[in-house]
């Protein structure tokens, strides 16, 4: 739909232009960290999502009345899925020999969890309500922007970005909970 063209687009600008500012600000060195760390992450990520995104719309279209039990069932399974995640990231920290590393692969580990709400876009699609879904992706991208900008703009370090990053998917998961 336009909703989900919309929010393509306006992700991946908003991805770039970050993206630069931040690559920019960090260095060569601090940017190979943070790559380095959102590498680990998604990598273990596998874990949290466990592949249930077409599930959930399979078995959404055709059940109006179970989707509460389907949604509540998937979301429960990634949360552990996301503690799995959580887990193996924390692990991985602790056997790192740089601390700042081992700092940032702790603070980004419990994204993993509150992913696990990002099953309710899953319901917005199956229900072919879309717009909602791409309203709290919107909202969540502009304001991880800003702060992302502040992050710049304060001269914060490197750890503050993991700080924002682990605050953006809590609110995105506050966020799809109001909408669901």
């Amino acid at each position: 739909t336009a909703w989900m063209l919309v929010d393509k687009a306006a992700g991946v600008a908003t991805s770039f232009i970050i993206g630069i500012a931040i690559a920019r600000y960090l260095g060569p060195e601090n940017m190979g960290i943070w790559g380095y760390v959102l590498s680990i992450s998604a990598i273990v990520a596998i874990l949290g999502t466990l592949g249930l995104e077409q599930v959930v719309i399979r078995d959404l279209v055709p059940k109006e009345s179970d989707y509460k039990q389907v949604l509540g069932s998937i979301i429960g399974l990634r949360v552990i899925g996301g503690m799995g995640a959580c887990l193996i990231l924390v692990i991985l920290a602790l056997l790192t020999d740089d601390p700042e590393i081992s700092l940032l692969l702790i603070i980004v580990a419990p994204t993993h969890i509150f992913l696990a709400f990002n099953s309710y876009d899953f319901l917005f699609q199956a229900k072919i309500n879309a717009r909602l879904g791409v309203f709290v992706r919107l909202l969540t991208q502009f304001i991880l922007a800003l702060a992302k900008l502040v992050f710049i703009f304060t001269d914060a370090p490197l750890v503050w970005l993991g700080v924002i990053v682990l605050c953006g998917s809590i609110l995105q998961a506050i966020f799809y909970q109001i909408a669901g």
